[in-house]
This record gives C-alpha cells, sequence and structure tokens, in this order.
C-alpha cells in the first residue's frame, strides 16, 4: 500500500504537517531564529546538536546524522512503518487516504493475507496430528510454547492436502497460487511445501506474508521459501523481526543469524532479539530495516570462510547507513557450531558473554582487509589503501567516518593530512562513479574536480529556492545531463523540482529522495547561510560557467577523438564546430575581461 499513495498525496500530507509542532509534542525544542535545537532523541548527548528547521521542514543531528521529514521522524522515533506515519499525519491535517485509488490491489492484497491465515492454521492443526513432525521438533528443544509463539506448523507429505483444506473455501482457491503456497500444472493445483515444518513469515505488523519450511524427508533442498508474492520480497523481511518487537520489552539491539531454528532456539533461551534473513544474503533493506528499530546490530556468521564473506559483504552494505550512535558488531562461531546448537551447550548467559565480546565494525573492516590486501610491500600497501578508501568513502559525512580514516591512516604509518589530501580523488573515483559511464554522456577528465560545485550548487538551491525562479532549470541547465554522476543527477533533479515548484520544502524534497540522496540533501541543507542572496546568485552563476565549461569541453574531446578516426556523422561534425566557436568565444570573452 505503502508504493500505491500517490507522491502527489505525500506532498499534501507534509505541507499540512508543521515538523515543529510533532516533535514538541515528544522532546523539548528550544528556539533559535529560524530552527529549534535539542539534545538528539536517537543518541546520548550533553550537548544540544539536533536542529530542526521551521522553513526547511526536516530535520538534522549534528552528532549522528539523523535527519529527515516529518513521515522520517514518526518512523524513527515513533517506530512507526512508512504507512502508519503517513495515515497518521493525514489524519492530524484532515485527510482521508485516497483508498479507492488502490481498491483492486487492496482486495487482491487481503484475500493474499487471508489465505495465508487459513495455510497457518492448517499447518499448525497438521502438526498436532503428525507425530513425526513433533518428535522431530522435541529432538531440536523446541517446546510446545515457543512453537505457538511462532505458529509452527506441518505440510504433510501430499501432493494435494493444501487444495483439499480450501475446498471448504473456494472463493480463496484461486489466491492459493498468488499466495505462493500451490502451483498450478495441467489445470491441477499442487502443494508447494510437503513434509516440511513450516515458519510463518511475518511482517512487522503481525501479517503473515510467506512461509519457510525445512524438509523432514529426503528433497535436497533441506529449506524452501515462498516465492516473491504481491506481499512477500524476501531481500526486504526478517523472520522474527515481529516477535523480536513484540516479546522484547525494551529493544535495543537485534541479533542477525542465517537460520529460522537459529532464531526460534535462541527465542526459547530467553534472546528474543534474534532475527534471521531468508535464505538470501544480507541485503542495504534488512539493514534499514533493523537501523529503524535499533542502533546496535550484531550479525552472527560461522567463522569459515564462507561465514566471513557473508560478513564482509553485510559490513560493506552497513558503511553507507552508519552513523555516529550506530553499533555494529560481528560474532564468528566456533567451527560446526551454529546458534542453535551453540546456545544449547553454553545456554543463554554464555552465549550473551560472547556477544558482549564480538569484535565490532571497525577491528572486521580492518582486519578483512588485510586478510585480502597484506600490507607487507608499500606496492600492497598501497593496494590495501586504496581499497580502504574506496569503501570509506561510502560513508556519510561524520565523525565515524572520521575516526575510520584516522585508523586507515595508522595501518598506512602517514598522517591524517597526507592522507586527507589524496581522499578528492578518492572520492571522485569511487563514490560519484560506481555506474559505467554511457559514452553518449559527457565525460569528465581524470584531473577534472567539479563535485565540489556541485555540491556548492545543490546546498545554494537548498538555502535559497528562490535561485530556481530566477535562474529556471529550462533556461539556465543545458548541458547538465540527468543521465551523468550522482551529484549531477541529484543537481538536475533538485533543480527542476524548485523550478516547477519554488515553495518545495527541504522536508518535501526528501520525501521523493532515496537513501543516498537524502543523505546528501539533508547534509547539504544542513549548512549554515554565510553568504547574502546577491552574493550567492553571483556565485551560482559562476559555479554553473565553470561546470558547462567541463561538460562543453569533455563533449569536445569525445567528438575530436572520433573525428582523428574519420568516425564523425554529420551532425557530429556540425555539433564539433558549433562547440568550438563557443569555446572561441568563451576565450575571447575572458581575454576582453
Amino acid at each position: 500500500m505503502a508504493n500505491k499513495i500517490p507522491n502527489s498525496f505525500i506532498q499534501e500530507v507534509l505541507a499540512r504537517n508543521d515538523l515543529i509542532e510533532i516533535i514538541r509534542s515528544r522532546i523539548s525544542l528550544v528556539q533559535r531564529g529560524d530552527n529549534h535545537k535539542a539534545k538528539c532523541p536517537f543518541h546520548e548527548e550533553k550537548t544540544p546538536s539536533f536542529s530542526v528547521s521551521h522553513s526547511k521542514q526536516f530535520y538534522y543531528c549534528f552528532g549522528c546524522g539523523a535527519n529527515g521529514n516529518a513521515i522520517g521522524f514518526l518512523m524513527a522515533f515513533d517506530r512507526m512503518e512508512f504507512l502508519e506515519a503517513v495515515s497518521y499525519l493525514a489524519a492530524r491535517a484532515g485527510l482521508e487516504l485516497p483508498e479507492k485509488e488502490a481498491t483492486t490491489d487492496n482486495q487482491r492484497y487481503q484475500l493474499i493475507y487471508q489465505v495465508l491465515d487459513q495455510a497457518e492454521q492448517f499447518y499448525y492443526q497438521c502438526l498436532r496430528s503428525h507425530r513425526k513432525a513433533i518428535d522431530y521438533l522435541k529432538s531440536r528443544g523446541v517446546s510446545g510454547a515457543i512453537a505457538k509463539t511462532f505458529g509452527i506448523g506441518y505440510a504433510p507429505d501430499g501432493w494435494q492436502e493444501l487444495p483439499k483444506h480450501f475446498n471448504q473455501h473456494k472463493e480463496l482457491t484461486e489466491e492459493l497460487t498468488q499466495a505462493g503456497l500451490s502451483v498450478l500444472k495441467n489445470n491441477q493445483l499442487y502443494d508447494r511445501f510437503r513434509d516440511r515444518i513450516m515458519f510463518p513469515i511475518r511482517n512487522t505488523q503481525g501479517k503473515i506474508i510467506g512461509f519457510g519450511g525445512r524438509t523432514l524427508g529426503q528433497d535436497p533442498a533441506k529449506y524452501l521459501n515462498s516465492p516473491e508474492t504481491a506481499v512477500f520480497h524476501k531481500g526486504t523481511e526478517l523472520y522474527g523481526l515481529y516477535e523480536a518487537r513484540k516479546n522484547t520489552a525494551k529493544l535495543s539491539q537485534l541479533i542477525v543469524v542465517e537460520g529460522y531454528m537459529d532464531v526460534v532456539s535462541l527465542h526459547q533461551y530467553g534472546i528474543t532479539q534474534a532475527v534471521a534473513t531468508l535464505g538470501t544474503a544480507v541485503t542495504a533493506h534488512q539493514v534499514q530495516k533493523c537501523l529503524r528499530y535499533v542502533n546496535h546490530i550484531t550479525f552472527c556468521f560461522d567463522g569459515d570462510r564462507a561465514g566471513r564473506s557473508a560478513a564482509w559483504k553485510a559490513l560493506i552494505i552497513a558503511l553507507p547507513l552508519l552513523r555516529e550512535g550506530i553499533h555494529i558488531d560481528f560474532l564468528f562461531l566456533p567451527e560446526k557450531e551454529d546458534p542453535d546448537s551453540l546456545i544449547r551447550k553454553v545456554g543463554s548467559t554464555g552465549f550473551w558473554q560472547l556477544l558482549q565480546n564480538a569484535p565490532e565494525l571497525p577491528e572486521v573492516f580492518f582486519n578483512e582487509l588485510k586478510k585480502q590486501f597484506p600490507i607487507d610491500t608499500p606496492s600492497n600497501k598501497a593496494h590495501f589503501g586504496q581499497q580502504a578508501l574506496h569503501h570509506l568513502n561510502t560513508m556519510p559525512h561524520g565523525l565515524f567516518r572520521q575516526l575510520m580514516l584516522e585508523q586507515l591512516a595508522k595501518e598506512l604509518k602517514m598522517s591524517i593530512d597526507a592522507l586527507g589530501a589524496i581522499l578528492p580523488s578518492a572520492a571522485e573515483s569511487s563514490t560519484y562513479k560506481t555506474q559505467p559511464e554511457n559514452p553518449k554522456v559527457n565525460k569528465r577528465s581524470s584531473t577534472s574536480n567539479t563535485s565540489v560545485i556541485e555540491e556548492k550548487l545543490i546546498g545554494s538551491l537548498l538555502q535559497y529556492p528562490v535561485l530556481a525562479v530566477d535562474f529556471p532549470f529550462k533556461g539556465y541547465g543545458y548541458p547538465l545531463n540527468p543521465e551523468g554522476d550522482k551529484l549531477n543527477i541529484l543537481l538536475v533533479k533538485v533543480w527542476q523540482k524548485l523550478t516547477e515548484r519554488p515553495t518545495l520544502s527541504v522536508g518535501e524534497l526528501l520525501a521523493e529522495a532515496d537513501t543516498e540522496e537524502s543523505l546528501q540533501i539533508t547534509r547539504l541543507a544542513a549548512k549554515p547561510k554565510l553568504l547574502t542572496l546577491d552574493m550567492i546568485k553571483v556565485e551560482f552563476l559562476a559555479g554553473l560557467q565553470t561546470i558547462k565549461q567541463k561538460l562543453t569541453e569533455a563533449e569536445m574531446q569525445l567528438l575530436v577523438e572520433k573525428a582523428k578516426k574519420s568516425q564523425l556523422n554529420l551532425e557530429e561534425k556540425r555539433k564539433l564546430q558549433a562547440l568550438l566557436s563557443t569555446l572561441k568565444n568563451d576565450a575571447s570573452d575572458r581575454n576582453k575581461e
């Protein structure tokens, strides 16, 4: 449903709610001009660094980097889901959610949820009547109480057990395939799950969205998950998260493991903070979902090569999401142990002791990187440093990033100033050039560093949206290309939106931005106004001219290279002549000045 709410409605909801009022009703704010200050509600601090802008309708913490609009604040502070936050703000503003626009989809989703609920009840009843399934769970130490908590059931060893059950509910049989429970073949429905212990997978509201099944037979596929459906996307969900939120008095940490039984066993031993990925490597969506509810994540992996590889991938995914106040560590298990087997040996006290001694992200980052790129020779050390910078440049700016860079400088046995001297080129190559370049798009030379200018242009537009009125994108934007690098794309997006609607607040811009764009927007918008509007206009036009010149030169260089190979068509020849004429006139104008 969240994706079905029109963006125009979200903008209307944000425009009708005052972020200051929403935050003030939850924490104490002190006004300082247009901004309001407070001690950050998302991390411990003595000096207030949490700032809320009335005119921009967004908040930003200079200590931990927490940021967002009214929707983001409710999701972070009240632990609301996106739809909950939008619904709350809509009701507060006297608006009704546009349910009618998605009536067909809503009806389909409700039928799928209904089928999944009926299936869970069927599997649970089957468990009670199948001794083999009960004996298996007992052998794994699963109590009846914990089985009930998680709704664990059993799918019988038959081909059409579920369709037979649903013959009592014929209006739902068509939804069995859409729910991922049955396969349609030759106009017959066949069970997807057979002779398996069934683990219902719930979303954060507690609705069943899919199942995981553990075979009790000889099926080579030990575990089987529901396929992707309209309500189930395994890369965004975590098994046990609903139960963790429900059964943990004050949820401050999540322990990410790999299996359903690991979660069940840990919960049975009182470690109710455990959640599991759904048979896939950790995804950015899953890390983001964890960080919505806690500031401390422990990834629990096997200590073998595969486990350390999985940990490294999770670490790299987490880097762009880190900010002050977030704590990530890694527990590597002894050989031939998983969380389920280990906690039965050491108990909850012993397991908590292992968790408390788990190495933190910085230690794992540098140790694993040194294993990949030993620093025993100058060339290897350079390779190590290059790779480290590549990854650290994905981190948001702040104290945590600075401390990681200082640690890198120590590893390389060089000063932080010397390391800082090579950061701009590293950032240019790794942060803003992560996608292959389109040969049709204007390329930049390796020596040109326009990212700083682009940041200034974006910041100026965010600080003074009136610039988009005085210098509309349509008249001043060429040759900026919406298919360029990431900062170029963001500059074009912000400029175009403010040209169309100069009254857009930063909070409303954030509603349309992805995670990486949000970090850039909030960081640039939070910078203080140091220049007058007239001075900003001069600087804006000067920066724009510099970028245009660089882009024009890059485009011309491509055409010249093609001309040397006699590969220009007629249109490209005319284009090259026009560019040469433009550069000649620009040079003549500068000489006159």
